[in-house]
């Protein structure tokens, strides 16, 4: 069982990857990013100051959000606990690309993690 740490280095690891305001970055002088920490420029996907430290929290509802738009438009179906026996589940392009998780965030990096990439994160 991966930690969230560990999932969230996955998660920066894929192709498409980028950081987005709002993502909570548990790393010393991060915390919840802003538009003054990252921008939508191709040139800025990491944030500006100890990129190699950080990692998004996985756990945090907010960056889950983020990793669900990072998923893009393929993102079709989303369970919820209560119907998938106390696991979140992320359906993306069809039934061949499901995250599973205890967290949404979780089960958007192992979504990810089927299909290879962020597809909603290339700009």
């Amino acid at each position: 069982m991966r930690t969230a740490e560990e999932w969230g280095r996955v998660a920066v690891s894929l192709p498409g990857w980028r950081w987005m305001p709002g993502m909570f970055v548990p790393s010393p002088g991060y915390g919840r990013l802003d538009d003054d920490d990252v921008s939508d420029h191709p040139l800025y996907r990491l944030p500006l100051r100890h990129a190699d430290e950080c990692w998004p929290d996985p756990d945090d509802p907010a960056t889950a959000g983020c990793l669900l738009a990072l998923l893009g438009v393929q993102a079709v179906d989303v369970v919820c606990p209560a119907a998938n026996g106390g696991r979140w589940a992320v359906s993306v392009s069809g039934p061949h690309h499901i995250g599973i998780g205890s967290t949404l965030g979780r089960a958007c990096i192992a979504a990810a993690v089927a299909l290879g990439r962020w597809p909603g994160g290339a700009e």
